[in-house]
């Protein structure tokens, strides 16, 4: 029967080199050497190369959860209270009143994966402003500028063709 086992390529290196150690063309030290770890720990190797074969260099963790993730049962609590008492916040006060009214201590990152991967977080992205459309240079030097072409009365009827009302016309002769 044979199986096939994945393994990665430090731990192909170590069954390489403890295969030359069991086949007598290599020395315990030199392995060790080799492989940069210690003579106990190279017998250690060799003797789990006996008992089990190449399937012993594999990662026993491979394929099992964490030690230090949360539960699944406390994410889903976590979440639910959210969802009922806390519709409108963000993950990160979200987490602060969990742990100050509900005593649910979880950290930050994990209540928004779980906030996220339950649909009560929408994980956007900010959009990039969207940059104002500039005004059309003009093709003249002045065209931009208005010296008082204003047909507005804004000086509230002070002037009349551009001269003030108080003063008389220069254009006559006073006699």
């Amino acid at each position: 029967m044979t199986t096939t086992i994945g393994l990665t390529e430090k731990e192909l290196r170590k069954l390489t080199v403890i295969k030359q150690l069991a086949e007598g063309s290599l020395t315990q030290t030199a392995a060790a050497e080799s492989l940069g770890i210690s003579d106990r720990q190279v017998r250690r190797l060799l003797t789990t190369f006996r008992n089990e074969g190449s399937r012993g260099f594999a990662s026993k963790l491979r394929g099992k959860p964490s030690n230090h993730q949360l539960r699944e049962e406390l994410k889903e609590k976590a979440v639910q209270v959210v969802k009922d008492k806390y519709p409108d916040f963000g993950p990160t006060f979200a987490a602060e009143k969990l742990l100050e009214r509900e005593n649910l201590k979880i950290t930050v990152s994990t209540l928004r994966r779980a906030m996220i991967d339950y649909g009560v977080w929408d994980n956007k992205k900010h959009k990039q402003p969207v940059h104002r459309t500039r005004r059309p240079r003009k093709p003249c030097y002045g065209d931009m500028e208005q010296f008082d072409g204003s047909l507005h009365d804004w000086f509230e009827g002070r002037y009349q063709d551009n001269r003030p009302l108080s003063q008389p016309h220069l254009a006559t002769p006073s006699s």
